[in-house]
């Protein structure tokens, strides 16, 4: 069924309902796994969801997978969810008009069998570099398209869609009995801006140096955290810059919350992710926000609801998804859409040089349950290399980084320029690249 056989519905509502509006998110992709230089499996799929917010009184939404459900019904069933989804709170649809960005450019769809040699090539650079590292526990090419069009009652409709390919490989090292492995996981808007020797090489070399890992004594050192791992991090503290929950930052809009070298944003689309928005699940126009400027928090990220509560405007952060809640159907929540910590000039050889003496910090396993958005507080594992004049010096593990997301965004002295970005389960992208941090408590 087509967003647009909703219009019929809008014409005459069900009683009690003043406003409709229905968002149909639709996600194509082709995974392409490959082992031992053979193709191990092909995922090819296409899924569509709509959903279907009422106001009355209150307002509710409803969600659904079966595109040929009756949609008067579904507008009806979405204002008798209210009180257990939106807790009554009623807001305004986006009327028309807006200034939305321009469509990009679709890129044209990959076949299988690119995807597969791709990630042919992936493996085979991947087991090349090392004679320890003797097999992989995935390698895998994937072209991801995603489309969104919101129709509602007061006449607005929006479309937008964009596509990106992501590259992941996991790296198993063996040696005297002992084995380790690293993943790494890479996106951009196209294959051609993909490095498959680069990405193989920084699995394989580091899953290598983990074979001969040693604790170091607990202590105050001076980090760089990698690119891929600060980008885990962005993953797990943007929630402090939401104005959809309570946080360490709450009603701190105007204070300087980090150092000047510390700017985040969050825009509709990068030219290193490859994930457009023109808009958000509300239909608000997305725009470019500046979250933190030189250590200034200038926005919280908001909602309709949200902005409605502050007496502010909607910075178009609208989503059905949040977090681990992955394809479970909720209500709007604050999302980012391409957030990320703003790049400096310097390439990780420049920091490390810069650094001289601490722990280059390359993973964080368990990013989530040791970080508390709302005290600040963190205690998070981690792994990397020890880091002496400048020089990595050995493969360092069993490393706890503890302290608070304040006092971290205060220390930090220099962002790098190695900005990568990560899709997070089809709701938004995080970005980062490597960031230098000076006097934070390593436990081991």
């Amino acid at each position: 069924m087509s967003i647009n056989n909703y219009k019929r519905a809008f014409e005459n509502l069900p009683k009690g309902v003043l406003e409709a509006e229905v968002h149909q998110e639709t996600k194509e992709a082709i995974r392409v796994n490959v082992l031992k230089g053979e193709q191990k499996d092909v995922d090819i799929h296409s899924r569509s969801a709509y959903y279907v917010r009422a106001t009355g009184k209150t307002i509710g939404v409803t969600y659904t997978e079966q595109l040929g459900e009756d949609p008067y019904q579904l507008i009806a069933r979405a204002l008798e969810s209210a009180d257990t989804i939106q807790n009554g709170d009623r807001v305004e649809f986006t009327s028309p008009g807006g200034k939305y960005p321009q469509q990009v450019v679709m890129q044209r769809p990959f076949t299988v069998k690119e995807l597969l040699d791709k990630a042919l090539q992936l493996e085979k650079y991947t087991l090349s570099c090392f004679e320890d590292v003797k097999s992989i526990a995935q390698c895998n090419l994937a072209y991801e398209k995603y489309s969104d069009e919101i129709l509602n009652s007061l006449g607005l409709y929006v479309k937008g869609e964009s596509s990106h390919v992501v590259a992941s490989v996991t790296a198993i090292a063996e040696k005297d009995g002992q084995t380790c492995d690293y993943a790494v996981s890479y996106m951009a808007p196209t294959f051609s801006e993909l490095d498959l020797k680069e990405i193989g090489s920084h699995a394989a070399s580091f899953a290598k140096a983990q074979l001969v890992a040693q604790p170091i004594k607990s202590g105050n050192y001076d980090i760089l955290i990698s690119n891929l791992a600060a980008r885990d991090l962005l993953k797990a503290t943007w929630g402090a810059l939401s104005a959809g929950q309570s946080s360490v930052f709450t009603d701190r809009i105007g204070d300087k919350i980090g150092s000047a070298a510390l700017s985040i944003k969050d825009v509709p689309s990068h030219p290193k992710s490859g994930v457009v928005w023109r808009f958000d699940c509300e239909g608000t126009p997305a725009r470019n926000r500046v979250l933190i400027e030189k250590g200034i928090l200038k926005t919280m990220l908001h909602t309709r609801k949200t902005a409605k509560k502050q007496g502010v405007e909607s910075t178009g952060n609208a989503g059905h998804r949040y977090a681990f809640s992955g394809y479970t159907a909720i209500g709007v929540n604050v999302v980012p859409q391409n957030i990320y910590v703003e790049p400096g000039s310097k390439n990780q050889q420049q920091m490390l040089e810069q650094l001289k003496n601490g722990i280059f910090i390359t993973s964080f396993p368990d990013v989530y349950h040791g970080i508390s958005n709302v005290t600040g507080r963190i205690s998070i594992p981690c792994i990397g290399f020890l880091v002496e004049n400048g020089q990595i010096s050995r493969a360092v593990n069993q490393l706890i980084l503890t302290g608070s997301l304040p006092d971290m965004y205060e220390n930090i002295e220099t962002i790098g320029s190695d900005l990568e970005f990560m899709t997070f389960l089809d709701s938004y992208c995080i970005g980062s690249p490597s960031i230098l941090i000076r006097n934070q408590y390593i436990a081991s």
